[in-house]
């Protein structure tokens, strides 16, 4: 087997550490090679700590990674999620914490600290997609599985509030809610699995990858998604959208035609 170029990396909040480990260590037979690297990012040292003790039969490492505030560091992969505990001393072990245990798992942690996204799947093959959805808050040691966003997930991140979960899957469906669980607004247009996902600092925009790239203005999740509105509402505001009309036709091979009318301008630029 080759070796694996997929390094996960994480850096803290605070722009002085950064981290960094193998996806897949099975082409070492050396536990010595089986390592995680830190750096302290002002003075450039690095420290490096062996997880051999931490990795399955197979080599398989660790696929995401965050550090948490007080410096330990949460690890998805293979197995579920991990919390590491990183030693001060040299040569000293570190040790290993399961937050959540699945066949593989990825990870997301708000900006605070103080709440972890899950993605967990019992299947372990890398094109599989994930089929739980789970929100650890980790100050008030709970946690609730999220159905709201289907099945089929493929990525999925906080906003930097931690308030707003926003998710992707294998049908290229985008999807952003509350992380209360509500039912979320559904953003449509790719046409394949979506893989990566990102929200701006400010929370305005959502970023999304699959064979091609879209931007998206963050819905306001605190009002019903469009799909979930009555039909009369919902025509209500599609009407207050556009100045066009499908009308009756009895000409038209269809007995239908699209009529264009007077567009009177928006006070307000609107909204969905």
């Amino acid at each position: 087997m080759g070796v694996a170029a997929v390094c996960p990396v994480a850096i803290d909040r605070q722009g002085l550490r950064a981290a960094a480990g193998l996806l897949n260590y099975a082409w070492s037979k050396d536990p010595a090679a089986r390592v995680l690297r830190v750096w302290d990012l002002p003075s450039g040292r690095e420290r490096v700590y062996s997880i051999a003790h931490l990795i399955d039969a197979d080599g398989e490492g660790f696929a995401a990674m965050a550090f948490a505030p007080d410096g330990s560091l949460y690890v998805a992969g293979r197995g579920g999620v991990r919390r590491l505990a990183l030693p001060a001393e040299p040569g000293a072990i570190v040790s290993s914490e399961t937050v959540y245990r699945a066949g593989k798992a990825r990870l997301d942690l708000s900006h605070d600290g103080r709440v972890l996204l899950i993605l967990g799947a019992q299947r372990t093959a890398t094109t599989d997609p994930f089929d739980d959805l789970l929100l650890f808050d980790l100050a008030r040691h709970t946690s609730r599985r999220i159905t709201t966003h289907g099945g089929r997930l493929t990525a999925g991140t906080l906003d930097s509030s931690g308030r707003i979960v926003v998710t992707a899957n294998a049908d290229g469906v985008v999807r952003a809610g509350p992380a209360t669980g509500e039912e979320p607004h559904l953003l449509l247009g790719h046409t394949g699995p979506v893989f990566g996902l990102a929200i701006s600092p400010d929370g305005r925009w959502i970023a999304s990858s699959s064979e091609d790239t879209c931007l998206w203005p963050m819905p306001d999740v605190t009002k019903p998604p469009l799909h979930t509105l009555p039909h009369a509402e919902l025509m209500a505001k599609l009407d207050a959208l556009t100045n066009l009309r499908v009308v009756r036709d009895a000409t038209s091979a269809t007995g239908w035609k699209l009529d264009v009318g007077p567009f009177p301008g928006w006070k307000d630029v609107p909204t969905w």
